[in-house]
């Protein structure tokens, strides 16, 4: 019983980490919107659903009905387990809400590469001719120009 209890624990731990991963990853889905940071939420996501269904099924594993009533510590841990469970739950849903739709960081990035510097693509392609740019100082300095701008804008309208 003492390993089961020893295992429920160290599963609630890792529930509890994943859900702060799975929230910290919402974060900054919703805050930057780039592609990385979505597929970083979505990765968190299923991590946080992962350790909701390990630590639900450790909590009932180290759950001896016998015992939950003479060890009040086992009902309390079994109780904790599940309301990570949910926790977790939560957070993987929200995490993945973050995450959909069109990370519309990298879709400006790639509007004004193309508008601005002649970049049709931001794919990585894995080739030194197709992922490498020159790029003149001046063509640089408006697309940066034109991008400040424009978080200028979005900012201001809260976006």
């Amino acid at each position: 019983m003492t390993s089961n209890l020893k295992k429920t624990r160290q599963a609630l731990d890792s529930a509890e980490w994943a859900i702060r991963k799975a929230e910290e990853a919402e974060l900054l889905a919703y805050a930057t919107k780039t592609r990385t940071f979505f597929e970083e939420a979505r990765l968190a996501a299923e991590e946080a659903r992962l350790c909701a269904d390990e630590v639900e099924e450790a909590a009932f594993d180290a759950l001896d009905p016998d015992e939950a009533d003479e060890i009040g510590e086992v009902w309390e841990l079994h109780q904790k387990c599940l309301n990570a469970a949910l926790r977790a739950r939560d957070a993987a849903e929200r995490a993945q809400k973050a995450a959909s739709g069109s990370p519309t960081a990298t879709l400006a990035a790639e509007k004004f590469a193309d508008k601005c510097l002649g970049i049709q693509t931001l794919e990585v392609r894995h080739s030194d001719e197709l992922d490498f740019h020159e790029v003149s100082v001046w063509a640089l300095t408006s697309a940066l120009e034109q991008a400040y701008r424009a978080g200028l804008i979005d900012g201001r309208r809260g976006l």
